[in-house]
């Protein structure tokens, strides 16, 4: 019980400190802001009912748009008349949108070993913190990705119902952004890797052979999804790349410095769950223990690094991100910068493996829902004092889990 109000009091306190960022980015930036000079003409122009006019400068599909419009007209419905899609009415819809993720993972987290912290640590990831105040894609592009991934793991409609309705909701997460098909191949895997019974699993090479055989065993679940990738492989074609709009912009590139980026960038954003001295001592004994093999991997990730560095022309022009002077003043600040990081980008890979393989923020499969349920009704006969001192046993990511998930990132970030 303490644990549910202490949950609960932090959510609201999460609301309350967004709310009032929101209502100082209203107060402050009263005309659209970077990219929502973009979003917001766009968004007026459905709000006229004109949904033929295309400005070519959007590169997303026109989910966040239909949302808008559907916005103003609840608005207009609820106030009893016409409701102007001015940038104030606009933004609101990503601030209410914040408060639908905190209660998806609320709900996600119900009936897991997560400490009270985690809900407002995943709300707030800096990466969509800003966007909850600006009319942009980021924020209900998130909130569909996570309803989807949230029914196919609670599944709250049964099995197969759950599979399809959460396929659909992936589906609409693509409206928003392209790269959420990717992220529906990773719910899809965890589907699948749910139906895997943990006493078959013996080693990597079993977990594949078993995954193999419950997508077969399991394909009423699969194919609304496998109807998802056929949808985005027709889109694709049709519309003669991924990106709708400014496609000299925005080309396919080999950009594997990412995934450096991103792993320093988790590496500093979960410094409270590992900076330890025996976190680093174990880090240490790593490196001791494998010496020859650490500097291969060293000189690994600066080949990386030299062959596979993409500098947007926009990094370099737009001096209104972070990113910008990042590159500028820590990547980028000596001709051999970069190369220099290639011991830091080891070690923030080696965290952020570490902190997936021993995450306890998992979910049991149906067989392990059986065997909690019959514990629990086992328990139901005894006090609790009879289990006083029972410890928590926290499931931990599978191999088909991590795997799916570092294979999707980097098809995410990478391209």
């Amino acid at each position: 019980m303490a644990g549910s109000n202490s949950i609960s009091l932090l959510s609201h306190l999460t609301v309350i400190v967004i709310r009032s960022c929101y209502q100082k980015v209203t107060n402050v930036v009263r005309k659209p802001f970077v990219d929502e000079i973009f979003h917001i003409s766009q968004a007026r122009q459905y709000c006229r009912g004109r949904f033929d006019v295309w400005d070519n400068k959007i590169t997303t599909p026109p989910g966040l748009y239909w949302l808008g419009y559907v916005w103003v007209k609840i608005l207009a419905v609820v106030n009893g008349g016409e409701f102007k899609c001015d940038t104030n009415t606009l933004r609101d819809i990503n601030f209410v949108g914040f408060v639908v993720l905190q209660l998806l993972i609320l709900y996600l987290q119900k009936g897991t070993t997560s400490n009270s912290y985690s809900t407002s640590s995943i709300s707030l990831n800096p990466l969509i913190t800003l966007y909850y105040s600006l009319f942009y894609t980021d924020v209900w592009s998130t909130v569909f990705i996570v309803a989807s991934y949230v029914v196919i793991v609670k599944q709250p409609f049964g099995k197969y119902r759950s599979a399809m309705i959460s396929a659909f909701i992936g589906l609409a997460s693509v409206t928003f952004r392209q790269t959420n098909i990717i992220w529906n191949a990773l719910i899809l895997a965890t589907f699948i890797d749910q139906q895997i019974d943990p006493k078959d699993r013996t080693n990597s090479f079993s977990d594949i052979k078993l995954f193999i055989a419950e997508t077969w065993r399991n394909i009423l679940g699969v194919f609304p999804f496998v109807i998802n990738f056929g949808l985005f492989l027709a889109f694709v074609y049709t519309n003669g790349g991924i990106t709708l709009g400014d496609k000299q912009n925005h080309v396919f590139s080999v950009h594997i410095a990412q995934i450096f980026y991103f792993t320093s960038f988790v590496a500093m954003l979960s410094i409270p769950l590992w900076i330890s001295p025996f976190f680093l001592l174990g880090y240490l004994k790593l490196l001791r223990q494998n010496i020859i093999s650490t500097i291969i991997s060293w000189a690994v990730i600066a080949l990386l690094v030299h062959y596979f560095t993409v500098v947007h022309p926009f990094l370099l022009a737009d001096n209104r991100h972070y990113t910008f002077y990042i590159w500028r003043r820590i990547i980028n600040l000596t001709a051999y910068s970069r190369y220099m990081l290639a011991p830091a980008y080891h070690f923030s890979i080696y965290v952020t493996f570490k902190l997936i393989a021993d995450n306890i923020l998992s979910f049991p499969n149906e067989q392990e829902i059986q065997q909690q349920e019959t514990e629990y009704e086992q328990k139901e006969r005894f006090t609790e004092d009879d289990f006083a001192d029972e410890g928590e046993n926290p499931i931990k990511p599978t191999f088909i889990t991590i795997a799916a998930l570092s294979i999707c990132t980097a098809l995410t970030l990478v391209p």
